[in-house]
């Protein structure tokens, strides 16, 4: 139904409203392991590229060309089906409940307006707005991504995940260069057209917390994954979930109330297109007859089977590490970021699952989603505000392999790795068969040195020190020749001048033990439970308020009184 006008607090205008219940999604895929059966031919699944299978196919008879045909339909089919399931995300939160106990005082909510469109575009087409760019080397050539910044110089009302960006030119050394012969040498700039689209109209869709029913909102059918008083969980089609704007709750009496709790994580699998292509191919074969198919797969792309060939490196990795004994929750995180950087042009955001709960409990909840849209255009150079780094990753393309280049677009480590992102402090990592290692770079001997097996970086402490963690999640301190400075038996660390602090806990208690930087132990008359560093030392105290000081070498003062 429509609604023309609001005819009390709780009822949305500008669109029409859709009422949406029950549903359920999968949050993490997972996949049968599945056992397909082949002609002694090799089969697709094992096919380098189109050419290669052409080749293969027209070695046969026509009557064995048609029963190949069909047996890989039938690979393609299975294929299709399982990586479908293959999904994973990395979640986050916002929560601003308040954690007092008590009964929350509720803010009543205007009703949801958008954003007067004469400000949207003042804001993006002011003079002053300036972009910045990251550069993502690569070859043949590197990739780009933009961004203002929070700054007086940056967007103050343009959400910048609606901006698309189309590169005109690309400029190093002051003068404009083709992307190609770029390469892998930093970019000064690059001038784009930006082009912000916008929402000038929303639909309403209501989830009523007292029905179950599923409704069609625009050929996309919607349902929850589970309902309380307080809050909602569910899951949106990715675009859909892209148009979404904002929510509210709706009380009984009609008052809309905001969230104070928020979860939204995109969920990532293979992208639709890239399984349209190969399910096409499927279509093709399963069809085909042996005198046919030959001349039909001549309308087949060449990059279908690029796509094919990725898929099933895709879900062998997936299946490998469904089946590695992987415990550290860490690890299996980084393991997946190493699939999104790997499969980068193969997977995408599938859906997006949410999380939404408010402080008094509501009857209805009400999702805003942008229905029409306006657009707007400009020219920006984006500037290269990245630290010149020593040395930084890229990946061929082609190859889909990754090596090293220097600040002058030199490669020291060629293509020869599956996958290898560079860490801060000069760290590098890469993640084979679900094992992560992590590397310094030999730049003398132009070689990765491993860092022994079972342990992984996890973050720089300082110039020399990095913190790594080990296969049982706790952390130590290594230093770029490998030599272990501070033991692997706690949580994390800080450093204060010379002091390292070393974060600890039993049965859920911190303490804290204290070390030189060059990994001697401080010794402390008590067991600290606090600290507080400055001044190049740092301030200690137990439990029961006794406390001392470490200076910046080493000495301990201590009052054994109490306060």
């Amino acid at each position: 139904m429509i609604k023309e006008k609001a005819t009390n607090s709780a009822e949305p205008v500008n669109g029409m409203i859709y009422t949406m219940m029950r549903f359920t999604y999968l949050i993490l895929g997972s996949m049968t392991a599945m056992t397909l059966s082949s002609c002694s031919q090799e089969n697709i699944l094992d096919t380098e590229s189109k050419s290669a299978y052409v080749a293969s196919l027209q070695k046969l008879s026509g009557s064995e060309r048609e029963k190949q045909a069909q047996a890989d339909a039938k690979q393609l089919e299975l294929l299709v089906d399982s990586v479908k399931t293959m999904t994973y995300y990395f979640g986050f939160s916002l929560d601003l409940s308040s954690g007092s106990g008590g009964t929350p005082t509720v803010d009543t909510a205007s009703a949801f307006q958008l954003q007067d469109r004469d400000t949207l575009k003042h804001d993006f087409l002011a003079p002053d707005r300036q972009l910045s760019l990251v550069q993502q080397y690569a070859l043949p050539e590197s990739g780009f991504a933009f961004g203002s910044g929070n700054e007086e110089r940056g967007f103050q009302w343009v959400n910048e995940e609606d901006i698309q960006y189309h590169i005109k030119e690309i400029f190093h050394g002051g003068k404009a260069v083709a992307p190609t012969d770029l390469a892998l040498r930093r970019a000064d700039s690059v001038l784009v057209e930006a082009t912000y689209k916008f929402p000038v109209r929303f639909d309403t869709l209501v989830i009523d917390i007292n029905q179950r029913e599923p409704v069609v909102y625009k050929g996309d059918t919607v349902d929850l994954e589970e309902v309380t008083a307080h809050s909602v969980e569910f899951a949106l089609p990715i675009d859909l979930a892209n148009a979404m704007i904002d929510n509210h709750g709706v009380m009984a009496d009609g008052t809309l109330v905001d969230n104070n709790s928020y979860s939204g994580f995109p969920v990532i699998g293979v992208h639709p297109d890239r399984l349209a292509a190969v399910s096409q191919l499927q279509s093709l074969l399963a069809s085909a007859d042996g005198e046919t198919v030959m001349e039909q797969l001549d309308n087949v792309s060449d990059s279908t089977f690029v796509w094919l060939n990725k898929l099933v490196a895709f879900q062998e990795t997936f299946n490998d590490q469904g089946n590695a004994d992987v415990e550290d929750v860490d690890a299996q995180i980084d393991v997946m970021k190493g699939w999104t950087d790997t499969y980068a042009d193969l997977l995408g955001a599938v859906s997006k699952t949410y999380r939404i709960a408010f402080p008094q409990p509501v009857e209805q909840v009400y999702l805003y989603v942008a229905s029409e849209y306006e657009e707007v255009s400009r020219s920006f150079v984006a500037r290269n505000n990245q630290p010149s780094a020593g040395y930084h990753v890229f990946v061929d393309r082609p190859k889909q392999h990754y090596g090293i280049a220097d600040s002058l677009g030199g490669i020291i480590i060629p293509v020869e790795y599956t996958s290898l992102r560079e860490e801060s402090g000069g760290f590098f990592v890469e993640q084979k068969d679900g094992v992560l290692t992590t590397y310094s770079l030999n730049t003398g001997e132009k070689k990765l040195d491993p860092f022994p097996e079972g342990i992984r970086f996890w973050a720089p402490l300082n110039e020399t020190l990095a913190v790594f963690k080990n296969e049982d999640g706790y952390a130590g301190l290594l230093d770029k020749e490998k030599r272990e400075i501070i033991p692997f038996a706690y949580d994390g660390f800080d450093v204060e001048g010379n002091i390292v602090i070393a974060n600890a806990s039993l049965r859920g208690r911190t303490y804290f033990h204290f070390y030189t930087l060059a990994g001697k132990r401080i010794e402390v008359p008590e067991k600290i439970t606090t600290f507080e560093a400055g001044d190049g030392g740092v301030t200690i105290g137990t439990r029961d308020d006794r406390s001392g000081r470490i200076d910046g070498q080493g000495n301990v003062t201590f009052n054994t009184e109490g306060r």
